[in-house]
């Protein structure tokens, strides 16, 4: 089980002011932990490789112009993995500064998977079923935000 340390209400845009004494616009950006049965028991978390980062990370990505974030974090876990997935509750989210200097704030739902396949794409060249006790503690996958419970 996943658990957040922050709230579990689905997060708002944030508010950008403008002119000279505004804070940096925050980027924000939605995923999912995609979590499904493994063969040999126990659960398995979907992480993807990103050749132009050379990183293995949870499937996210931005926000598009009045999208949703539920929505965004389905279409990005549809458009990394190739899988489409079912809707589980918001976990929370992870907040940093990316690398252009920018704060950004990733939100992540609990996802299954319904249907699909992985196809490799320029944007991402690997998908792999991480077991979950491995996962644990891994902050460059699931961020210091989340904590699991098995």
């Amino acid at each position: 089980m996943v658990e957040s340390v922050t709230t579990e209400e689905t997060p708002q845009p944030a508010q950008v002011g403008r002119g000279e004494d505004a804070e940096p616009e925050v980027v924000r950006a939605a995923g999912g932990i995609v979590l499904r049965a493994a063969a040999r028991g126990g659960w398995e978390v979907a992480v993807i490789h990103r050749p132009d980062h050379r990183d293995w990370t949870l499937p996210k990505g931005k926000l598009r112009p009045h999208e949703r974030a539920e929505d965004a974090a389905l279409r990005e876990v549809l458009e990394e993995t190739g899988w489409h997935c079912g809707l589980g509750r918001f976990v929370g989210e992870v907040e940093y500064i990316d690398s252009r200097g920018r704060p950004k704030v990733v939100d992540y739902w609990l996802m299954h998977p319904l249907d699909g396949a992985w196809r490799p794409s320029r944007e991402v060249d690997a998908m792999e079923g991480l077991p979950l006790e491995s996962a644990i503690g891994r902050e460059h996958l699931v961020e210091s935000s989340f904590e699991f419970e098995q």
